[in-house]
């Protein structure tokens, strides 16, 4: 087979060894074959496997060699020589150096594949799982821009001047950002008067991010310093809650203990199965609210038919507790932080819901074993963070639970638990992928397992 050919001038070490001697050096023209998770292309060039960012499946480019290690190698894209057919202009002008999205330069048909394949490779690859088959159409939620609700905004200094958005894709360079079509109109419209704020408080040097918060009709900010803020930079901040519309205001300084409160003009809540939930800052939810409502359904219908308690794992602020509660008798949400316990019981009141709420280390098997116990030949629904719950799944590949709906937003540790419970006796019924985060390489994802 004919190797691509190398552009440049050759010295006699790079005919011998032209992938090493072309690091850094001489662009290589590369054909762009998919995408792996992460949003990284792959393509072939003389017997080494190259990762390229900010590529489409069957693009032709110019790249320049990073690096070369065991037969994979790291490229940068120089030029685009021929789209591929799923590509098109993003429609952001930060993007491929923003690190924020990484499939902006794809179309809605293209993300989806790329996101199925991410999903289908984790389970075969680390799984050794095959998905359910036929398999169901993944969920797109509109809107595929201005949904993002939730942000932390990173702020940094170049001599005299802030930069005040997204780090660079494997970088802690701040990107400077007049706007981003991907936050919520509300959030992205505060950038630039974050900026001119910051050159304006005397602590601006000790204030490394702010975190942006978008509920259904209020607005939230967390301005995080490095050292406690004085008074008047304390009255400049109250005064720009004001000018801009700022419901909600916090300082935290150091960690989450250092949250103070400066203003709450109004509340923040999300809607979803009609409950509203009350949130603050800290308190997780998804950030694309209607794709969250849907997830919610999807897992409701999932749970359909389930007979005996229902454990909800990982329970947050109620986010899945309350909406199975008006539907079974009888709930346990399980959560490892207090403050969200405290929130998800205050929601349930609210609502005259009456779950039951507990906190509990959910990576002490122990823990585990006493929830899963409780809930016998009963349901399960877990919603881990991204590292997943290998505690959760050895204890239910144990238990005597007969359904377990899994809520995942990583697909390699999501792979990792499935294969757990399947070999612990459970059968993956059902898959439903949920592209929550359009325009990035992230996919959430909901499974249904039943014991055998």
């Amino acid at each position: 087979m004919r190797r691509p050919r190398l552009r440049g001038r050759h010295s006699p070490r790079a005919a011998r060894d032209p992938v090493e001697t072309a690091v850094g050096q001489i662009p290589v023209e590369l054909g762009i074959e998919r995408l792996l998770p992460g949003g990284l292309g792959l393509g072939h060039h003389a017997g080494v496997t190259f990762l390229v960012p900010f590529t489409a499946p069957g693009d032709r480019i110019e790249m320049v060699v990073q690096r070369v290690g065991k037969g994979v190698g790291r490229g940068t894209m120089l030029s685009l020589l021929e789209p591929g057919p799923g590509r098109i202009p993003p429609p952001c002008r930060h993007f491929g150096r923003c690190g924020g999205c990484q499939l902006l330069h794809l179309d809605p048909a293209t993300q989806a594949g790329a996101k199925e394949g991410f999903v289908t490779d984790s389970l075969r690859r680390i799984g050794r799982l095959s998905p359910p088959s036929p398999p169901d159409p993944i969920v797109t939620p509109e809107p595929r821009l201005g949904y993002r609700r939730r942000a932390g905004i990173k702020i940094r200094w170049v001599g005299d001047r802030p930069l005040v958005g997204f780090f660079a894709a494997n970088s802690h360079r701040v990107i400077d950002l007049e706007e981003c079509p991907v936050l919520h109109p509300r959030l992205s419209r505060l950038l630039g008067p974050m900026r001119e704020l910051v050159q304006g408080l005397d602590a601006r040097r000790g204030v490394p991010q702010c975190d942006l918060l978008a509920g259904e009709a209020a607005t939230g900010m967390v301005w995080h310093f490095l050292l406690t803020p004085d008074d008047q930079d304390r009255r400049r901040l109250l005064c720009f809650a004001e000018a801009q519309g700022v419901d909600q205001l916090w300082i935290q300084v150091g960690r989450r203990s250092g949250l103070q409160p400066l203003r709450a003009a109004a509340g923040l809540h999300y809607m979803v199965a009609d409950l509203a939930l009350a949130y603050g800052p800290g308190e997780f939810t998804q950030a694309h609210f209607e794709g969250n409502r849907l997830l919610v359904a999807e897992a409701m219908a999932m749970m359909q038919g389930a007979c005996g308690p229902i454990g909800d794992l990982f329970s947050g602020i109620g986010n899945f507790t309350l909406p199975l509660a008006g539907a079974f008798p009888r709930v346990i949400g399980l959560e490892s932080h207090p403050g969200a316990v405290a929130r998800a019981g205050a929601n349930a009141r609210a609502h005259g819901l009456d779950p039951t709420f507990r906190q509990g280390d959910l990576a002490a098997p122990e823990v585990v074993a006493g929830m899963l116990e409780e809930i016998g030949e009963g349901a399960i629904l877990m919603d881990p963070p991204r590292e997943g719950a290998v505690v959760v799944a050895r204890g239910l590949a144990a238990s005597r639970v007969r359904r377990v709906i899994s809520v995942a937003c990583d697909p390699a540790t999501f792979a990792r638990d499935a294969a757990i419970l399947v070999h612990g006796g459970f059968h993956l019924e059902r898959l439903r992928l949920f592209d929550l985060f359009p325009g990035t390489h992230h996919v959430e994802l909901a499974a249904l397992f039943r014991r055998r």
